[in-house]
């Protein structure tokens, strides 16, 4: 029975202005309550931005250090392949593809080499690399007291190691004389070495190798360090 009068009155509806003005109350007085957690003291503050100071600057200094090595192993990558092209491109087309490096410069320029009837050599170039405008910061160079990747004899000032800074591959896939190029962070010279990369060309097969430096490897020349192959 009380379920069929309750059907036959109408619906009230609450007041919307006295249930806002409830909560209204009802959170001032929360606040009131607890008046420690409504905001945050100006110590506090100030401790949080010299937390998040100090992380910054130890994010940017780690990733400064990581960008010069970021930027040799992108540079040497680029190098190895210049150098692969140029060698399967003389195998493919049956000409001689020489490479000349310009150290001072950071450039390596292939020349493709044609005869003509009289038998003169023509040379046209077909590719070229400048690594101060590709890879900013990174030059031919090395630091002090490194060796070659063979051998115990120290590596020059001008970081490249070919006969007249030249080199061709020819249509067998050999080349015509063996050699090395080191790459290094301009800034490391003459001081640091573990970010230093080199490669090298054996004359025998035209392999072309990539290296990374250790300074604390184990070495049979006189000071430690040493060349670990990529």
């Amino acid at each position: 029975m009380e379920g069929s009068e309750n059907r036959g009155r109408p619906a009230v509806r609450p007041d919307r202005k006295r249930v806002r003005m409830l909560y209204i109350r009802v959170v001032s007085n929360r606040a009131s309550a607890c008046p420690g957690r409504a905001g945050f003291s100006l110590a506090e503050l100030l401790v949080c931005c010299a937390l998040i100071g100090g992380l910054t600057l130890v994010c940017v200094q780690g990733l400064q250090g990581l960008l010069p090595a970021a930027r040799v192993n992108r540079a040497l990558r680029e190098v190895v392949a210049l150098l692969e092209w140029s060698r399967w491109s003389a195998v493919r087309s049956g000409c001689v593809f020489r490479v000349i490096v310009q150290p001072e410069d950071a450039v390596l320029t292939v020349y493709r080499v044609t005869k003509d009837e009289p038998g003169n050599t023509e040379l046209a170039m077909v590719r070229r690399l400048d690594l101060h405008r590709a890879h900013p910061g990174v030059v031919f160079g090395t630091a002090e007291g490194v060796f070659r990747t063979s051998g115990c004899k120290p590596v020059g000032p001008s970081g490249v190691h070919l006969r007249n800074n030249t080199l061709g591959f020819l249509p067998t896939g050999t080349t015509d004389r063996c050699g090395s190029l080191y790459l290094i962070p301009e800034k490391d010279i003459p001081d640091r070495a573990d970010r230093m990369r080199a490669i090298s060309i054996l004359l025998a097969t035209g392999r072309i190798q990539a290296w990374a430096y250790g300074p604390f490897e184990k070495s049979e020349c006189p000071h430690d360090g040493a060349w670990l192959p990529l």
